[in-house]
């Protein structure tokens, strides 16, 4: 797997709905966000992951707000994606092969001098392509 960079030069708020559970809750949670707006090419869609004491995960199924306001009255969740350099390693076809996803991040913990307790982000760049992002320590 190739790992890049990319740089987030200033920080990002991410609307988001907390999956109920991991890996089960992810589509539902998604599915409740797709609901909320119409589908644009310019909106940041992201899964973001953390790692809990136990073992478990918790997840969030997120966008980026295009027009401010938007998600206001939907009363969701806000997490910010801080500023910084991200590596990355790019998934493509991963619909075909959702366990992909973790393997990519299960590369990325192994090879990249990350932030301790480290925030996944999954940036859907398009239907055919995700980045799984770790924020560089």
């Amino acid at each position: 797997m190739e790992i890049k960079t990319h740089h987030f030069a200033q920080d990002l708020t991410v609307y988001c709905k907390k999956a109920e559970s991991f890996p089960m809750g992810v589509k539902a949670a998604f599915q409740y966000m797709h609901s909320l707006v119409e589908f644009d090419p310019d909106r940041m869609q992201l899964g973001l992951s953390k790692i809990l004491p136990d073992g478990g995960m918790d997840y969030w199924a997120g966008s980026q707000e295009l027009r401010e306001g938007e998600f206001q009255r939907h009363n969701l969740e806000t997490l910010t994606v801080p500023a910084g350099d991200y590596q990355y390693v790019s998934v493509k076809g991963y619909m075909e092969n959702i366990p992909s996803i973790g393997e990519a991040f299960t590369y990325l913990l192994k090879h990249v001098h990350h932030k301790e307790h480290p925030l996944g982000i999954e940036w859907y760049v398009s239907m055919e392509e995700v980045w799984c992002m770790l924020r560089l320590a």
